[in-house]
């Protein structure tokens, strides 16, 4: 048994190096992803999006600040409100994350944020529909909307998950809700993305 040991701990320490790569750090002093997906709400539309990530506190506390992106295009769906969109910049001027578990090269955060939208509107009219006059009498009308780019103010909430397979590239997702903070009624109070992409830190 004793002769066994010094051989033992030959290859426990050249397993040691392996083992470190197969848990690399899930949070990095700074990193940024890129993501493709979806945004719900008004209709499905295509999603690119950015962020970029800097941690503010130690790595077991893990939270972290900086801007984050999205652009959403190629909506395809009712006129009705008048919010069918030819695109949407959605921005966080500064998003927080807040890590809730690291482990084994994983970490699941939650988000809050705030920022702005700009949306640019399709010149557009709504289904016909009932519409009673001033008189009593009852006709089919359309609403008509003119073409229009507007901006509005917004606040963000969501999650998302980090898995680093290796000590930089990291498998990213996440999905985020964003509520409208003005009057603008051609832009839903509140609209969802969806992403996936590849996160790299440093």
């Amino acid at each position: 048994m004793l002769r066994a040991l010094p051989l033992a701990l030959f290859f426990a320490a050249l397993a040691a190096p392996t083992a470190a790569l197969a848990q690399p750090a899930a949070i990095h002093r700074i990193s940024d992803a890129v993501y493709v997906g979806g945004r719900l709400e008004p209709d499905g539309a295509w999603l690119v999006a950015y962020d970029l990530d800097i941690l503010v506190t130690s790595r077991s506390d893990g939270i972290s600040v900086g801007p984050a992106v999205s652009f959403s295009y190629g909506s395809d769906g009712t006129n009705d409100l008048g919010r069918r969109q030819e695109w949407l910049l959605a921005a966080d001027f500064l998003r927080a994350r807040f890590t809730v578990l690291q482990q084994y090269g994983v970490r699941l955060m939650v988000m809050g944020g705030a920022g702005m939208w700009v949306a640019s509107f399709y010149e557009q009219a709504s289904q016909p529909h009932a519409v009673v006059l001033a008189d009593g009498t009852s006709v089919i009308a359309s609403d008509h909307y003119a073409s229009l780019i507007a901006p509005g103010a917004l606040l963000t909430v969501g999650a998302a998950c980090d898995w680093y397979w290796d000590a930089q590239w990291a498998l990213s997702a996440y999905a985020v809700g964003h509520v409208r903070l003005d009057d603008e009624n051609r832009m839903p109070a509140f609209w969802i993305e969806l992403g996936i992409g590849f996160r790299l830190g440093e």
